[in-house]
């Protein structure tokens, strides 16, 4: 049985999008390491002890991802590594959902912008688990045209831009007024 095969041009947007989400994630938590180690420590998944050491750890994580998303010629471990990431990503936001801890920051907007934990986030989060995972599939060996070019960068923009627009409105979701229930 022949495993399915991804259209190049599909894979590497996919790869593109991935690893520039991951780099993002990054450059928040490097560009302010204070605000990311509070946010990081409000999650209270890791003991004291240990919630510098994995704020570095998961830092080096995104930064490899998003290399190795970008290098790695299959793209196969990259691709695993960033569907487990997000699976753990998603893991902690549910154990906080769980504890009742919804008006803590997520994180996923950097220190500058404030994301209360939600479900929406876990939703989001497996959708991106399946690109992820859709990144280790086999590549077909077509190839590639300069049309391709344009369709790789048209892609590209589009899901960014995507991603951030419903990103940002799930965000602000927090100051639409709750409608009032009717008895």
């Amino acid at each position: 049985m022949e495993l399915v095969r991804l259209d190049p041009v599909l894979a590497w947007v996919l790869r593109a999008c991935l690893a520039a989400l991951f780099a993002t994630a990054a450059a928040h938590k490097i560009r302010d390491p204070r605000a990311f180690l509070r946010t990081f420590s409000e999650y209270e998944i890791l003991p004291r002890v240990f919630t510098a050491p994995g704020a570095i750890a998961l830092v080096a994580a995104e930064l490899s991802i998003a290399v190795g998303l970008l290098v790695d010629p299959g793209g196969y471990q990259a691709g695993l590594a960033a569907a487990w990431l997000l699976l753990l990503y998603s893991l902690a936001i549910a154990v906080n959902l769980l504890r009742g801890r919804r008006k803590i920051d997520c994180g996923c907007l950097g220190p500058a912008n404030h994301q209360p934990l939600s479900a929406w986030l876990i939703l989001r989060n497996g959708v991106l688990v399946v690109g992820a995972a859709a990144t280790s599939l086999p590549i077909s060996d077509r190839d590639l045209h300069f049309i391709d070019g344009i369709s790789l960068l048209g892609g590209f923009l589009t899901l960014v831009l995507l991603f951030n627009a419903i990103n940002i409105l799930a965000a602000e979701r927090w100051l639409w007024p709750e409608p009032e229930s009717v008895p």
